[in-house]
């Protein structure tokens, strides 16, 4: 014999909605009944369109004195190493070593210094590279 529900109160609606939303809730697989939150940035800052901090440059790009990025970059000859200009140059004036080996730089070619054309080159490529989002620039050669 079929059984009737017949219903007479509006608690029992109630409980069978609410029952009807947690078993939802339950087939979507969530445990709470506490609505989904977008994930929130840790520094406070809901803006999503910040560019991640620019890279670090290669070490060889750096002067071994000041370790900053170099731009007037200089070859020591005696040694072969190369230092950002004004930091050697100052260098050489109250030292007579290499500040990286501290070898004695006598004779001749102790002290002479020669810009690097082809590191600088190599440094300005990166920056440029840096600045279009990584993007090397295409460059035509002819053989």
């Amino acid at each position: 014999m079929p059984v009737v529900e017949t219903d007479n109160s509006s608690s029992s609606r109630s409980s069978r909605s609410s029952s009807s939303s947690s078993s939802s809730n339950n087939e979507a697989g969530t445990m709470s009944e506490a609505p989904h939150t977008p994930h929130r940035d840790p520094t406070g800052s809901n803006d999503n369109t910040r560019t991640p901090p620019p890279p670090s440059p290669p070490d060889d790009f750096c002067c071994p004195i000041s370790t900053e990025l170099m731009d007037d970059c200089v070859l020591l000859v005696a040694s072969g190493h190369s230092y950002e200009r004004k930091y050697i140059e100052a260098w050489l004036m109250r030292h007579d070593t290499d500040p990286i080996t501290g070898a004695r730089l006598d004779g001749f070619m102790g002290k002479i210094l020669v810009p690097n054309h082809s590191l600088r080159k190599a440094i300005e490529d990166w920056k440029q590279g840096k600045k279009m989002g990584g993007k090397k620039r295409g460059r035509e050669t002819t053989r």
